[in-house]
């Protein structure tokens, strides 16, 4: 019975702790682009492997998803090219779709 409660109790443990990383999700990204022009995306606060689910919007309405793999930090990398002037928005989303943490750029021509 100790054995068990012990294994129960390292499980608990180890599952607030990724619980805990994945409510610190930050996300940046400079806060001025260029049309046409590569933009990168850097975040943070995930668990090493996991599946990082983006939602990028443009000036014009134009919504798009992506998704990357956080690196053995639990970061990542994204680049982006805003297709027109307006506001540049990339929002990490969490498995039900709900925003974790966003980025801004106002794209200038």
């Amino acid at each position: 019975m100790r054995l068990i409660t012990r294994i129960c109790a390292a499980t608990l443990l180890i599952t607030i702790g990724q619980l805990a990383m994945a409510a610190a999700t930050t996300i940046a990204m400079p806060s001025v682009a260029k049309v046409g022009q590569n933009v990168e995306a850097t975040g943070q606060g995930h668990v090493a492997g996991e599946l990082v689910n983006l939602r990028l919007t443009f000036g014009n309405g134009q919504v798009s998803t992506a998704a990357v793999t956080a690196d053995a930090q639990g970061k990542f990398k994204y680049s982006v090219m805003p297709p027109v002037v307006g506001k540049a928005v990339v929002q990490v989303l969490d498995a039900q779709g709900n925003q974790t943490a966003a980025a801004t750029a106002v794209v200038t021509p």
